[in-house]
């Protein structure tokens, strides 16, 4: 089965994003740097898991990405 590089970048982020624990953020940047992606697909898959509801994402200094109950499920 072949997948889009879209769904893999952003599989790959549900993957970092599951690996940390339930309370943690982490930000793009970091996914990206982790996935050995560049920034600007992790960033446009985080705000297509974010339109799906599958994470959280909060702005700012501290903010950053983490699952939520639905994408842990």
């Amino acid at each position: 089965m072949k997948i889009s590089a879209y769904a893999d970048v952003s599989l790959r982020a549900m993957l970092v994003l599951a690996a940390i624990g339930p309370e943690e953020s982490v930000s793009s940047r970091e996914i990206a740097d982790a996935v050995g992606t560049p920034f600007n697909h992790v960033s446009k898959a985080v705000s297509g898991l974010r339109r799906l509801g599958f994470i959280e994402v909060t702005k700012g200094r501290n903010g950053g990405a983490r699952l939520n109950e639905a994408g842990r499920t």
